[in-house]
C-alpha cells in the first residue's frame, strides 16, 4: 500500500488567546525559534484593566472594613467591660447595704419598708450583674464568627482579583514550552475573541509521517504494521500508530 503525505511534528502546543484582545505587537515571527516563557506577542483590553482596577479597589476596601469590624469589636468588648465591672460595684454596694439593714432591723433601728427595699436594691443589682456578664460572654463568643465571615468574603474578593490580574498579564503571550513558533498569521490593530488560537509551537526535532491512503486500500491497513518512509533524503522504517476511524 502507498500513499503521499507529508512529516509533521508530534508536539504541538496550540498557544489561545485566555481574554479578548486587540494586538498591538508582534514580538516573534513564524520559524523562530522560542524559548519557554518566551514573548510571541502583545495585546490590549482597556475593559479589562478597569475591571481587574474595581476588582483590586473592592479587595481593598473589603480589607478596610475588616480592619473596621476588629476595632468596633474590640472597643464593644471594652465598653461592655466597662459595664460590667460598673455593674460588680453597684452590686457590691447593694449587697454591703441590704446586709446592714439586716443588721440594724434586729436592733430595731430601721423600718420593715427600708429593710425591703434595700433587699430589692441587692436583688435587682444580682440580675444587672448577671445579664450584663451573660452579654459580655455573648460579644467575645460571636468576635470569632463575625470576623471570619468578613476574612472569608476578603479571600473570595482576592481570588476574583488575582484572576482579573492573571487575564491582564495573559495579554502579554508567551511560549507555553520551547520550540519553534508556527502559524502566527495575526496583524496589528486585529480584535481577538477569546479562545482564538493564535500561535502553534512545536518540537521540529520529532515527526512522524502522515500518509493519505486511498479509500479502497485503507483496509489494508493495520496498527502496528511495519511501513517505510521516503523522505527525499532517505528511507525511515517505521510502523502505523494511528488510522483515521473514518476510513
Amino acid at each position: 500500500v502507498r500513499g503521499n503525505g507529508t512529516l509533521v511534528p508530534e508536539d504541538l502546543r496550540i498557544v489561545s488567546a485566555m481574554t479578548a484582545g486587540r494586538i498591538e505587537r508582534i514580538v516573534a515571527r513564524p520559524g523562530t525559534r522560542v524559548e519557554e516563557g518566551s514573548v510571541l506577542l502583545e495585546m490590549s483590553n482597556p475593559d479589562l484593566q478597569i475591571q481587574t482596577m474595581q476588582a483590586e479597589q473592592q479587595v481593598r476596601q473589603a480589607q478596610i472594613e475588616l480592619l473596621n469590624l476588629k476595632t468596633n469589636l474590640r472597643s464593644q468588648i471594652l465598653t461592655q467591660e466597662g459595664v460590667v465591672a460598673t455593674a460588680r460595684t453597684t452590686f457590691v454596694a447593694a449587697t454591703q447595704e441590704a446586709q446592714a439593714a439586716d443588721s440594724l432591723q434586729r436592733r430595731n433601728l430601721i423600718s420593715a419598708f427600708e429593710v425591703a427595699n434595700r433587699r430589692a436594691q441587692a436583688e435587682e443589682a444580682t440580675t444587672r450583674l448577671r445579664v450584663e456578664r451573660e452579654r459580655l460572654e455573648l460579644q467575645r463568643a460571636s468576635i470569632d464568627s463575625q470576623i471570619a465571615t468578613q476574612t472569608g468574603q476578603v479571600a473570595q474578593l482576592e481570588a476574583i482579583a488575582e484572576r482579573q490580574r492573571n487575564r491582564l498579564g495573559s495579554l502579554s503571550v508567551r511560549a507555553p514550552e520551547g520550540g519553534v513558533l508556527q502559524d502566527l498569521t495575526l496583524q496589528l490593530g486585529q480584535w481577538v475573541p477569546e479562545g482564538t488560537t493564535l500561535a502553534k509551537v512545536v518540537q521540529p526535532g520529532k515527526l512522524k509521517a502522515v500518509l493519505r491512503i486511498p479509500e479502497s486500500q485503507a483496509k489494508d491497513v493495520v496498527l502496528g504494521q511495519s511501513a517505510t518512509v521516503d523522505t527525499r533524503n532517505g528511507i525511515v522504517k517505521g510502523r502505523v500508530i494511528r488510522k483515521d476511524p473514518s476510513a
